[in-house]
């Protein structure tokens, strides 16, 4: 399984529920706390995060959560497909196909193990 790749701390973290998982990734890398803030949308997506936004979950009452912060959802989406992956858990994505899905476990193995390069992103 993909965790056992990480030791310690790091695994302790893929333990970790999602909301737990998000807030800290966002208290090790206090820089995150900017996705809270306005953001620009392309004007064909949703402008505004829904009242279920994950960054009203993630973020404390020290963040104030703008509700154009669609861009920590997003992120935070992406952290949590990562981490499902590591974890060979696909219960949060069951509309991926079984090849999207093993192919998303399989790059994301790779870049885990070998790092990000051009040939283990073909």
């Amino acid at each position: 399984m993909s965790i056992q790749k990480f030791n310690g701390e790091n695994q302790l973290l893929l333990g970790f529920d999602d909301v737990q998982f998000l807030q800290e990734i966002v208290r090790r890398y206090p820089e995150a706390k900017m996705l809270a803030g306005p953001a620009e949308a392309s004007p064909e997506g949703n402008q505004e995060l829904k009242d279920t936004g994950i960054a009203y979950q993630v973020f404390d009452e020290t963040t104030p959560v703008h509700q154009t912060a669609i861009e920590a959802d997003r992120t935070f989406l992406g952290l949590l497909l990562v981490k499902a992956a590591l974890n060979e858990d696909r219960s949060k994505f069951p509309k991926l196909s079984d090849a999207n899905w093993q192919g998303l476990v399989d790059l994301t193995n790779n870049v885990v193990t070998k790092g990000l390069t051009p040939n283990n992103i073909v």
